[in-house]
């Protein structure tokens, strides 16, 4: 078996780009990953949804393009066609990223990472058989650093922002500025997480909704 020198858990945004980084470096690099390449931004979140909106926006001009000289009185949408077209897109980046991995020489391991101590991990297959990856002196794979995708941290990120907030929020006085320093917390853990607020072509406005505890709305806070 190989001898590791990072294990990269999760082939997402941040995951990937790490492990190319590092086989760049000249590190010999392995991504753990049970699902697609590119992870849930690529694949299920931000790329498809962009996809859609991209799709809808051909459309709305289409079909609203009388003013400019241009009528399409008999457009019209086949959803059918605009989600193949969503998975296509989203399958061909993410075979991107495996071509990108076989190129570094990176290799990807399809299964699902487990950390079982100081730089051991335990990665189990489909079928339920598990691989224990180690830095011992029998022939078990090395892993001297581990990098760990963001959903991983989900404990610790909600854990950071609810002390931050309570430490800056005071008697409810939340503006943008107050709320852009408890975002620092998340942004500690994963500096791409703007990208959930991203809007195709970058509209305004945004809104954010403060809730009290019992789920109330307490006050809405928006950018133009």
């Amino acid at each position: 078996m190989a001898d590791y020198q990072l294990i990269v858990i999760g082939a997402g945004p941040g995951g990937y780009e790490a492990a190319l980084r590092a086989a760049k470096l000249g590190k010999r690099v392995a991504v753990v990953e049970r699902r697609e390449a590119g992870g849930t931004c690529l694949n299920r979140g931000c790329i498809p949804t962009k996809t859609l909106l991209h799709a809808s926006a051909i459309y709305r001009d289409a079909k609203n393009g009388a003013h400019c000289g241009i009528h399409t009185e008999d457009i019209h949408a086949d959803m059918a066609e605009i989600f193949a077209y969503k998975r296509a897109v989203s399958q061909k980046l993410s075979a991107g990223i495996e071509s990108l991995f076989k190129t570094a020489k990176i290799d990807l391991l399809r299964g699902t990472a487990l950390i079982t101590g100081s730089g051991c991990v335990r990665v189990a297959d489909a079928d339920g058989s598990a691989h224990d990856y180690t830095c011992d002196e029998n022939g078990i794979v090395t892993a001297c650093n581990l990098v760990v995708g963001t959903t991983n941290n989900n404990g610790p990120i909600c854990m950071d922002v609810a002390k931050v907030a309570k430490a800056l929020i005071k008697n409810y006085d939340v503006s943008p500025g107050l709320l852009n320093m408890v975002e620092m917390a998340f942004r500690a853990y994963d500096p791409c997480n703007s990208c959930a607020t991203h809007s195709l072509p970058g509209q305004m406005p945004l809104t954010a909704e403060i809730r009290n505890a019992d789920g109330s709305l307490y006050d809405t806070i928006t950018r133009n």
